[in-house]
């Protein structure tokens, strides 16, 4: 990966998706003509943190060190986890971060999968995705990741491939499993579970209800 003010290796394209954080933009990465996308995230929104991997400490992006935690490319011993969306660079800019991921060919989001099935789909499609994204989300937390924000836009879909493989995207809200209670939530309103709208503390084990609350808004 690419780490400072080096010569961009991408063209953008056409905008993805916006939200607080910044946006996101189709691109093509110059070399091999491979379909990217590109997130963009002004300074100002932009954490570090430490990590010590390949018996050297270094300051890293903080959705950066998510993203490979949860996909199990940092250097712990955690599995390797396909369901999370590949990073390919990262271009650590004077007034902004860029994120270069994979962009899977004809991928969308669930919704979108959704309406483009006339609004409904299979219970056997439904149950591949499901699957998928339990899985993803499992390894991730054994990975010592919590996404936060699991929801329709974060789970892409490929409909033209038989399996319907998924990537779950956009770690900017995410954050370590611990064992101490969490007090705060981070992620998309609408999608607290209830203990947050009640302002109890979550636990560990409430991680996984939260999860799971959040599959179930978006199957209702």
């Amino acid at each position: 990966m690419s780490w400072g003010p080096h010569r961009i290796r991408t063209w953008e394209r056409e905008v993805l998706g916006e939200g607080g954080y910044g946006a996101v933009y189709a691109g093509i990465r110059r070399s091999d003509s491979k379909q990217v996308a590109i997130k963009h995230i002004p300074k100002e929104n932009v954490t570090y943190m430490l990590v010590y991997c390949q018996k050297r400490f270094h300051v890293w992006v903080s959705e950066v060190v998510f993203m490979a935690q949860a996909a199990g490319l940092l250097c712990n011993g955690s599995k390797e986890n396909h369901g999370i969306i590949g990073l390919l660079d990262v271009y650590d800019l004077e007034e902004e971060v860029l994120i270069v991921m994979e962009r899977p060919e004809k991928s969308m989001d669930i919704f979108e999968f959704v309406e483009q099935q006339d609004g409904q789909i299979s219970e056997s499609k439904a149950k591949s995705i499901l699957k998928q994204v339990v899985d993803t989300a499992l390894l991730m937390h054994n990975n010592g990741i919590f996404h936060q924000d699991i929801k329709g836009e974060n789970i892409l879909v490929s409909p033209e491939e038989t399996s319907l493989p998924i990537r779950i995207i956009d770690l900017g809200c995410g954050r370590f499993v611990r064992d101490q209670p969490y007090s705060e939530f981070r992620g998309t309103s609408g999608y607290e579970p209830p203990e947050v709208l009640e302002q109890t503390e979550q636990d560990q084990d409430r991680d996984h209800k939260h999860f799971f609350f959040n599959l179930k808004k978006i199957y209702k």
